[in-house]
């Protein structure tokens, strides 16, 4: 049987969420836009456009101040299907977080009713499938949000904002996998919130975009189709400066015209990248890595000339001689001081976190993957590591 006509399927899509500001209209509410300046979206996680807000990577967050008394997430749907693709999570005026599940029909997401007055709501992506394609057509794991449906006159102020800014580079380490357990499946035992990545940005006074994909390593493809981090050569084989296959998160150069995205304003201060568990897993040699290893930060500063950047060893110790390596290589070349090798195995982080095994280990549910105490001590002894090479 034929696919249904592409053009079709992004009319029908866009009457919905035409349909969406339709009803919001009728019943006294005002829709606030997703490039409202005093709404704070990560800013390395969220391809952000004039109409929309998208992330795939679980642990983006975004936070707003609001008055009134209605919250409704308004959503573009991908389909009529049930089928459930991500788990987020959100916290209104400090309370408790509240959890909810998507499914590829969910077109908005009722926040809460609250009590009139100001609010603060601070969202994030808890978990997502694996499975499910997260780089192409779309992607369909993606949660994209148009909108913020809210009380006919609400206002919206700035949002207090730690000073800093982080962005991480990980595998399933970094958005959360198996933190909670190991046998619930993606939507159940992941979440990208109780990470080291959050310990991290507390310590470094940061707010800190998480760009983690599970089983991708600097030379192995990650779930859902994503590229390896970097493939020499290959801008197409490389995740690392996109945030899916048609969006750039850093442009190839200054000349590049970003079609229908807004540009990021800002630059990172702290950029930490701790590949290598999945290539050591798989086999990769250690020329590979290391040549791999090279090209990011090669690459990556090139894109951010003022980060300080944090080549990090896996907690579990994998290709430590490989990074290491290019590590001393790219120093030896550039002599650049606001780069950084941190090896934490003399802190003994790798205990219980070096192979897969069943019952899992001390520190982890499947010998490999933190869990949330592991995950919140590692983020402090990155932390303790890291802040005093800080300029």
């Amino acid at each position: 049987a034929q696919s249904a006509n592409p053009v079709m399927k992004i009319r029908v899509r866009m009457m919905a969420v035409f349909f969406l500001l339709f009803l919001a209209c009728l019943s006294n509410a005002d829709v606030i836009s997703t490039t409202d300046s005093n709404w704070y979206f990560t800013e390395w996680n969220w391809i952000r456009t004039s109409e929309y807000a998208q992330s795939a990577n679980p642990g983006s967050y975004f936070k707003i101040n609001f008055t009134g008394t209605r919250a409704n997430l308004l959503i573009q749907n991908k389909s009529s299907s049930n089928e459930q693709f991500m788990v987020v999570t959100w916290s209104i005026d400090d309370a408790p977080f509240q959890d909810a599940t998507l499914t590829m029909s969910t077109n908005h997401l009722n926040l809460g009713s609250l009590s009139d007055g100001n609010h603060f709501l601070i969202f994030f992506i808890k978990a997502s499938q694996q499975a499910i394609d997260r780089w192409n057509n779309g992607p369909p794991d993606a949660l994209k949000i148009m909108g913020l449906e809210v009380s006919t006159g609400s206002k919206t102020s700035p949002v207090t904002l730690r000073p800093k800014r982080i962005l991480t580079y990980w595998d399933s380490i970094g958005e959360g996998v198996r933190v909670l357990g190991a046998s619930g499946g993606d939507l159940v035992d992941n979440d990208a919130r109780a990470t080291w990545a959050m310990s991290l940005a507390t310590g470094m006074n940061a707010e800190v975009s998480m760009v983690g994909w599970g089983r991708q390593g600097y030379t192995v493809t990650g779930n859902g189709n994503v590229p390896p981090l970097i493939t020499p050569g290959d801008d197409a084989a490389s995740a690392w400066n996109k945030f899916d296959a048609a969006h750039y998160r850093f442009p190839p150069n200054s000349s590049f015209q970003l079609e229908n995205q807004l540009e990021i304003q800002v630059e990172p201060d702290y950029i930490f990248c701790g590949h290598g568990t999945n290539d050591g897993l798989g086999g990769r040699s250690t020329e590979a890595v290391m040549q791999s290893a090279l090209a990011w930060l090669v690459a990556m500063r090139k894109a951010c000339p003022k980060s300080t950047i944090f080549l990090t060893v896996p907690f579990g110790g994998f290709t430590k001689d490989a990074l290491s390596e290019a590590f001393a290589k790219y120093q030896s070349g550039n002599s650049d001081e606001n780069s950084h090798l941190i090896n934490l195995n003399f802190q003994e982080s790798a205990i219980g976190l070096t192979n897969f095994r069943n019952g899992g280990s001390c520190f982890s549910h499947d010998g490999i993957h933190p869990d949330m105490t592991r995950d919140g001590q590692l983020g402090a002894l990155l932390t303790s590591q890291a802040l005093p090479l800080v300029k």
